[in-house]
């Protein structure tokens, strides 16, 4: 199994943080667990990365949820927000870029993130 790219990680993600506030290596590890991806998946670091694929993976997506105002990012800690709670209990099967875009605060940071990178 290849490991799967980061929106697959949102929904996860967010799970992992009903739990209280951690740390991104810690969610990483949690969302791997949820996801099954095996140790050697777990470990797959690319040679331009400086960490584990699984813990960019969590990053890029605990980034997109925090400009979507559904978690709160400190640093390297991650703490879910109330509008990300309430995203939860409407149990969507997935969490990805199209539904996140319902949140005008998602719209603009997507919107300057590709006026950045000239789309």
């Amino acid at each position: 199994m290849a490991i799967p790219n980061y929106e697959a990680f949102m929904r996860p993600l967010l799970e992992t943080l009903v739990h209280g506030r951690t740390t991104v290596a810690s969610a990483a590890a949690n969302v791997a667990e949820r996801l099954g991806l095996t140790d050697a998946e777990r470990n797959t670091k690319p040679s331009w990365a400086h960490e584990p694929m699984v813990v960019a993976r969590t990053r890029v997506a605990a980034e997109w949820l925090a400009a979507a105002k559904l978690l709160r990012r400190d640093g390297d800690a991650l703490e879910l927000e109330r509008r990300g709670e309430t995203l939860l209990s409407e149990k969507p099967a997935t969490i990805d870029r199209e539904a996140l875009r319902r949140y005008p605060e998602f719209e603009a940071y997507l919107q300057a993130h590709l006026a950045r990178q000239g789309a």
